[in-house]
């Protein structure tokens, strides 16, 4: 059947269907329509779309079988007229129907299928309504051409016109219709995601329909952004290609003072910031050293671009702690013109009797006490990464450090490691284990390179033995730093605070006299 045969046969062909298959037919489609109902309740798109098949076979079937029983049953009192109204009749019927077959294969297979898979988003329903207004226009010609031999050169005109007038006053809205298309399918952005506009527009993406996007701005408010502004605009999305920030800071350090000292102080207050991922590793850099102050870069790695503006107070409350400790001062502002008398103030790093005056525990010594143990002090350097002692290990020494960050973690209840602390320049750890002999309670590692001050119980066992009352000052500082310890790994207790720093207190006292043979 060529496309000749087809056309001859719409404009009214009195051609039916046999009589004899008009019966099976009606049956098929009276069962497709049950199965129909049954298998929409299912909505599975591969269940409709074989229902869709069928439908193109039994509903032209059907429309032709319910004219072939007409004339079966009417025949004999039928007149050319009513024959040819019916035949029209039908005819009309079959454009529609295939008119209505083509919408739902737009349906299924475009706007369902590829629009939806490639989106993640239903088409809105404007798109839906004028590719179905179309279809069934375009049906509605066919029928006056083909059917009622009438041009419709008139009706294409004004519909056209009609069309021109609807689709300039709908420009803007369709254009943002298209440009959420392509935004769905390119996907620069998605739900949750921090971006930015080329016009300094910044937030949280909260939502993306086919007109628009909405941010969530800083101070909780709501931009509305029309799709096709965002998709002629630069975007900035601080989420792709993942979460992590990386930024950098300019920090001013008088000249007269060391870049390496600078450098290395820098650094560990990075490294001491929690905010501060450590992989990547921050980086600091001497950027500019013609300059007066010398200017120095600080590039770190945050969580993700939210976190940005508390993390970076974190950071240089940090770099200001560091810079005190190491008597690092502002430099004065270059607009200032300063008058220089007396001698110059050296910046060094504290030495080590400085360090051990800091140390908390020691603090129930006097100096020549504290004198007494830097004669048998012993400094051990470590390299960054390198493992400095492991929780459960052996162990009877303290450690102080004198140059560089650590990391202080432990084993949760779970078995999973969890970092308790970071410490840097003048922190110590290892108390447990120099003074009542207790295994490694936390894993050390060096972030930094290190250089770290050992005293061991041989070093502190004299001090003791001349001054016991001096145990008891001791336990009670390291009860309060265990309390402190179990707290961070949520440990629950049943007693207060109270309770436990007295249970701990003589618990300490105890294992400290054992260990050291003092009653």
């Amino acid at each position: 059947m060529n496309i000749h045969m087809i056309m001859e046969y719409l404009k009214g062909s009195t051609s039916t269907l046999p009589v004899e298959l008009a019966y099976p037919v009606l049956v098929a489609f009276v069962i497709y329509v049950i199965l129909k109902k049954a298998a929409d309740r299912l909505q599975v798109l591969l269940i409709i779309r074989f229902f869709w098949l069928l439908q193109i076979v039994l509903l032209p079937l059907f429309v032709l079988s319910l004219e072939a029983l007409v004339f079966n049953w009417l025949g004999p009192i039928l007149n050319d007229n009513i024959v040819g109204m019916i035949t029209r009749g039908r005819t009309i019927l079959l454009w529609l129907i295939f008119a209505r077959i083509l919408v739902q294969a737009v349906d299924l297979f475009i706007w369902k299928g590829m629009v939806k898979r490639r989106t993640g988003m239903d088409v809105p329903n404007i798109l839906h309504n004028l590719v179905r207004i179309g279809i069934y226009l375009l049906a509605i010609y066919g029928i006056m051409t083909f059917v009622f031999d009438r041009p419709v050169t008139g009706l294409l005109v004004s519909s056209g016109i009609i069309a021109g007038v609807i689709g300039l006053s709908m420009q803007t809205t369709l254009g943002d219709i298209f440009a959420g298309i392509a935004l769905s399918i390119e996907k620069p952005y998605r739900i949750n995601d921090w971006i930015e506009m080329d016009d300094g527009t910044i937030g949280k993406v909260v939502d993306i329909n086919w007109r628009s996007t909405r941010l969530l701005s800083w101070n909780r408010s709501v931009y509305v952004i029309p799709n096709g502004k965002a998709m002629s605009s630069t975007i900035h999305n601080y989420y792709l290609p993942d979460k992590v920030y990386c930024t950098w800071f300019k920090i001013e350090i008088a000249p007269d003072i060391s870049p390496v000292l600078v450098r290395r102080v820098l650094l560990e207050a990075a490294l001491s910031c929690k905010k501060v991922l450590k992989d990547p590793p921050p980086v600091v850099r001497l950027s500019d050293g013609t300059s007066r102050p010398y200017l120095y870069s600080v590039f770190v790695y945050f969580e993700d671009y939210p976190t940005y503006f508390a993390a970076r107070d974190d950071l240089f409350m940090e770099i200001w702690n560091y810079c005190q400790k190491a008597g690092i001062s502002p430099p004065p502002s270059v607009h200032e013109v300063n008058y220089f008398t007396g001698e110059r103030n050296e910046v060094s790093e504290p030495g080590l009797d400085e360090l051990l005056s800091r140390v908390e525990i020691f603090s129930p010594l006097t100096e020549e006490e504290r004198n007494e143990l830097l004669e048998r002090v012993t400094v051990n350097s470590y390299r960054e990464n390198e493992t400095i002692v492991r929780e459960g290990d052996k162990g009877d020494s303290l450690m102080i450090l004198a140059a560089g960050v650590i990391s202080v973690s432990r084993l949760d209840v779970h078995g999973k490691p969890v970092e308790l602390e970071r410490l840097g320049t003048g922190d110590c750890f290892g108390e447990n284990s120099l003074l009542t002999g207790e295994r490694r309670s936390a894993t050390i590692v060096a972030l930094t390179d290190c250089q770290a001050m050992e005293f061991s119980r041989e070093d502190i066992a004299p001090i003791l033995e001349k001054r016991p009352e001096v145990i008891e000052e001791l336990a009670k500082v390291m009860a309060s730093r265990k309390l402190e310890t179990e707290s961070r790994l949520q440990l629950k207790h049943r007693k207060s605070t109270g309770e436990l720093l007295g249970d701990y207190g003589d618990e300490i006292l105890n294992s400290i006299s054992s260990f050291f043979g003092i009653k």
